[in-house]
């Protein structure tokens, strides 16, 4: 009898590793098919269909080609960092990486599963080293948000609470100067 389990066991192994991948592609649709039937299932059609009728066509159509732009920009992003930080060239992996990326990262709190997923397509990379790299990558944009938000925010102090033109002429030194050290 415990040979009989031993043999069961190991014939269990075997067919789980010669058909690895239509087991994960089965449960790859699985999974998207019970997503799709719970989202289908909770909307009310009724109340789409009036939003879309009472939206205003020319901001929907703005929306989506600043997202077009903005997709464009992070696979720019992402290429430059690539290149540098993974010497990877190929467009195609590096776009699969990106995309990749935001559904890890749709996923999990803080979109933290994106500094993972985006090895998914750089199987011949390092975890730590793709990992790095995005890191890199979204240093840059935070950088930028910090200095120019630090000056908005030195102009919104002129202009909506009047401080005195010294002080915000001082404000910005400060400011100008911590970047200058630091970055």
């Amino acid at each position: 009898m415990n040979t009989e389990f031993k043999l069961s066991e190991t014939s269990r192994l075997k067919f789980f590793t010669e058909n690895k991948t239509a087991i994960i592609f089965s449960l790859k649709l699985i999974i998207a098919g019970g997503l799709l039937y719970y989202l289908a299932s909770s909307i009310e059609y009724a109340e789409i269909l009036s939003a879309l009728q009472n939206a205003n066509l020319y901001l929907i159509l703005a929306a989506l080609l600043l997202s077009v732009l903005n997709i464009y920009f992070q696979f720019a992003k992402w290429k430059l960092t690539c290149g540098q930080a993974l010497n990877e060239t190929k467009n195609l992996k590096i776009f699969h990486s990106l995309f990749y990326g935001f559904s890890a990262g749709i996923i999990t709190p803080l979109r933290i599963g994106e500094y993972f997923g985006r090895a998914i397509a750089f199987k011949d990379k390092s975890l730590l080293r793709v990992t790095a790299a995005t890191l890199i990558d979204k240093f840059f944009p935070l950088v930028i948000v910090v200095f120019l938000g630090s000056i908005l925010s030195v102009l919104f102090l002129y202009f909506v609470f009047d401080i005195s033109t010294y002080l915000a002429l001082s404000l910005f030194i400060v400011l100008f100067t911590l970047f200058y050290l630091f970055f």
